[in-house]
């Protein structure tokens, strides 16, 4: 089944030249983008050690002082690792930690996120590695203020709150503000406005405003920093 009009191989052929047919597309059914996006492929990046092999890569984060951290599902290498910009290690840490490791993003502070769903826990560390704070109770599901249930993704409001979308056990967004202090959530199973199949990541604008994938469902809501659904 396809989600455009005609063959989908009729549609990348013609290079997805219009918008509409590109939004009803797969991501990974595109062969070739219809527009030259300025990515280029860096060969060799990253330079691991000797013996080190990288599983599922579930995210990639840079800081502000361009160090990356790659977090990845592997067993052959640590899975949270430091990286400087020419992909050398500059530090790694998380061995036997995660159930399983879900998302990374760096705060304005430049210390790092790391989502593991797995265990149903957020990790904060500064950039040298050491636990800051934590979010969650391991290995406890719920839904409140101190337990999430599948966590997959942090974002960053504008006025210092934080947002995370709690999606494969929740369906919903948990709001904290920057002492995370839980100030509430949002959401609930099913296809409405407002409601979720999978919460899967979640991101922010200048403005404030809350953008949510919603994965299962192919789309993305928008919603005030205190959870009013605005559109999709």
């Amino acid at each position: 089944m396809s989600f455009v009009d005609g063959p989908l191989d009729e549609v990348l052929a013609k290079k997805v030249e219009a918008k509409d047919e590109l939004l009803r597309v797969r991501a990974w059914e595109v062969e070739e983008s219809p527009r030259d996006l300025g990515y280029r492929v860096v060969e060799r990046w990253p330079k691991l050690p000797t013996g080190w092999r990288l599983g599922q890569v579930a995210g990639v984060a840079t800081d502000s002082k361009g160090r990356y951290y790659l977090y990845h599902r592997g067993d052959e290498a640590p899975p949270l690792i430091c990286l400087n910009t020419d992909g050398e290690p500059l530090d790694s840490w998380g061995e036997g930690v995660y159930g399983r490791p879900h998302m990374v993003k760096c705060d304005e502070d430049d210390n790092v996120w790391a989502v593991d769903d797995g265990s149903n826990t957020l990790y904060l560390y500064s950039p040298r590695g050491e636990v800051l704070r934590t979010l969650g109770v391991k290995d406890v599901p719920g839904c409140d203020g101190e337990h999430f249930d599948g966590p997959t993704d942090i974002a960053f409001g504008s006025s210092g709150e934080f947002y995370v979308s709690d999606g494969y056990g929740n369906r919903r967004v948990a709001r904290f503000d920057g002492n995370l202090n839980f100030l509430g959530q949002w959401g609930s199973e099913g296809e409405g406005e407002g409601q979720f199949v999978l919460p899967h990541a979640v991101t922010t604008d200048p403005d404030g405003l809350v953008y949510v994938a919603d994965r299962t469902k192919w789309r993305v809501q928008i919603f005030s920093p205190e959870g009013a659904f605005l559109r999709q």
